[in-house]
């Protein structure tokens, strides 16, 4: 019987893929680099580790996933459904999550530089230690988000919805506000 590739096993469904995930040795990375998965039905999929750089995760629904320390390195998630998504230490260096949904999510010590986010809701999230550097974020509404010790030296946040965020000391605010 031929062995199936990780991506035709995420494809088979969320929990096929999550009790395939837990019967992997530990520190078990599925390779999905370049995987198409755009409009994917992925809620609560076990992603932690996963290498998704290059990924096609155009409008995928991945509300809850598990998508620590991820590699989601120039990704495009457009328009994706990541609520209450946990992002924590993942790798998003210029990914395309413009119009996606990241309300409630943990990116706590994600790399988001040169990640596009405009018109992203990202309401709630905590960004805690995230480095959000020469990032785009035209419309980005961090409303009631948790920024403490974040850089967002070089980022660009023109018409960005800010209310109620949580700063500290630790945060770098050298933010551009102009589109130039």
């Amino acid at each position: 019987m031929t062995e199936l590739s990780p991506l035709e096993i995420l494809r088979s469904g969320v929990a096929i893929w999550n009790q395939w995930v837990n019967d992997q040795p530990a520190g078990f990375s599925a390779d999905l680099r370049s995987a198409d998965l755009a409009h994917a039905q992925l809620a609560g999929a076990q992603l932690a580790g996963a290498d998704l750089a290059g990924a096609r995760l155009f409008q995928a629904l991945l509300t809850l996933a598990d998508l620590r320390d991820a590699d989601l390195s120039g990704a495009n998630m457009s328009a994706t459904d990541m609520r209450g998504a946990n992002l924590a230490n993942a790798n998003l260096s210029g990914a395309n999550m413009s119009a996606a949904d990241l309300s409630g999510a943990n990116l706590s010590g994600a790399n988001l530089s040169g990640a596009d986010m405009s018109e992203t809701q990202a309401n709630q999230a905590t960004f805690r230690g995230a480095t959000m550097t020469h990032m785009m974020g035209y419309g980005l509404n961090l409303s009631e988000a948790d920024l403490s010790g974040v850089d967002l030296t070089g980022t660009k946040l023109p018409m960005a919805i800010l209310a109620d965020c949580i700063v500290d000391l630790g945060t770098i605010w050298p933010v551009k506000h102009g589109t130039g």
